[in-house]
């Protein structure tokens, strides 16, 4: 399940860099039309805003988790013993094991109703609004996947070696 997971990870990786890739040559593009040429895109804010950010953000998610590249305040473990650290990270993991499974339940849904009721975002171009909840809904879900094994892991073993610790470096 793991290696499965980690390629997921790694896949949605890649289109985080594609999508970061595409909104470079997009707005590099989009200067040049509109101050050389004088004739900008008229889709690309709704194209970056709505799909592009979106992708970059929440594809990535999971892999930086893995990683331990995320943001972490490392003042207080450092001065408590392992088991007491293992026991806060169980209850920080489940607590975010929820709100990740929330944020993914509500973001399908909302990609749902949208598909069903052929909703699309006013503007030039007519972007359907579906797509720019699948970056939301299959982030999260991945992430939820990546934090309930990494619970497993917790109880079972009292570490997880398929997640980095903030700070911790491949071997």
């Amino acid at each position: 399940m793991n290696t499965l997971l980690k390629r997921t990870e790694l896949a949605l990786s890649g289109l985080s860099v594609l999508a970061i890739i595409a909104i470079m040559l997009i707005v590099t593009a989009d200067t040049f039309m509109r101050y050389v040429l004088h004739a900008p895109f008229s889709w690309s804010f709704e194209l970056i805003s709505y799909y592009l950010l979106i992708a970059a953000i929440h594809f990535a998610i999971s892999d930086t988790f893995r990683e331990g590249d995320h943001i972490g305040v490392d003042l207080l473990p450092q001065s408590i013993p392992r088991k007491l650290q293992t026991a806060m990270e169980i209850m920080w993991v489940t607590a975010a094991a929820v709100v990740f499974g929330i944020i993914s339940w509500g973001a399908f849904d909302n990609l749902h109703y949208a598909y069903v009721d052929n909703e699309f975002i006013p503007g030039v171009v007519a972007w359907p609004v579906w797509l720019s909840y699948l970056p939301i809904a299959t982030g999260s879900a991945v992430m939820t996947l990546r934090l309930f094994l990494h619970l497993l892991s917790l109880i079972a073993l009292g570490a997880d070696p398929e997640v980095l610790t903030h700070g911790d470096v491949l071997e």
